[in-house]
């Protein structure tokens, strides 16, 4: 079979591509690396200057996956029956994200306070009073769930059980995470709520709807669409929620 002229160009195109890949040392790749940890030419005047300690991207990602099983305990993994073995697990795994998320917030600060020209430790020593406070929220942040999951339940009328929300709306998840970000914001706490709440927008919305910063969403309100920043969405028509007989 003759090779026609498209298959020819990509023949010609590959071994150009092959040929010019760099020759490498057998020992390794010191020049990756090299090249890989020089400065990069970023516009922003902070990002030019050294790297500074930041949040790690993998682990708010698993205080994030791991805050959604504590708010929704048993229902997202299964646990032991007993309940006083339950509540001894939930305990060791909130005091798990405890200490995590006193790293991450002393971490949070140190970019932030670049960025505002501060340059101290007054921030950072609040870690473990604000992962405290964090941490005690989490009932009050687990209600207003609850309440989300019951508006799901009224507001939908394909919805079945409050089950079948918790386990199968991809809207609950990203609501959930919302909230707990929001939590954050309201200590002080840079940087992490922006981290969670887009790795919700990334992982579990798909870019579809988006928030938009300082919004304010008012109840009774069922978002279809992105929301731009600094938008109040205030409705309070109950003609417009589907009630369960």
């Amino acid at each position: 079979m003759r090779p026609t002229a498209r298959s020819t160009y990509r023949m010609i195109k590959t071994e150009k591509m092959v040929s010019a890949l760099p020759v490498f040392s057998e020992h390794g790749f010191p020049s990756v690396a090299r090249d890989l940890l020089r400065e990069p030419g970023l516009l922003h005047p902070e990002e030019k200057e050294p790297l500074i300690p930041r949040p790690n991207p993998e682990a708010v990602i698993h205080l994030a996956d791991n805050l959604r099983k504590i708010i929704f305990p048993g229902y997202l993994e299964a646990g032991p029956p007993d309940p006083d073995t339950r509540q001894k697990k939930l305990d060791l795994e909130i005091q798990g994200l405890y200490s995590i998320f006193i790293k991450q917030i002393r971490l949070s600060f140190p970019h932030e306070c670049r960025l505002r020209g501060r340059l101290c430790n007054v921030c950072r020593d609040r870690s473990h009073e604000q992962a405290s406070a964090f941490i005690r929220s989490l009932p009050v942040t687990q209600t207003l769930i609850y309440k989300d999951i019951q508006a799901a339940y009224e507001g939908d009328p394909a919805a079945k059980s409050h089950i079948e929300i918790i386990l199968s709306y991809p809207g609950l998840p990203a609501i959930t995470l919302y909230r707990l970000a929001h939590t954050l914001h309201t200590l002080g706490i840079p940087l992490l709520p922006r981290m969670i709440t887009e790795y919700a927008n990334a992982t579990i919305l798909g870019g579809e709807t988006i928030i938009g910063a300082r919004s304010v969403i008012g109840g009774n309100v069922w978002l279809t669409e992105s929301v731009p920043p600094d938008t109040k969405v205030l409705l309070n028509r109950p003609d417009l929620i589907y009630l369960k007989n």
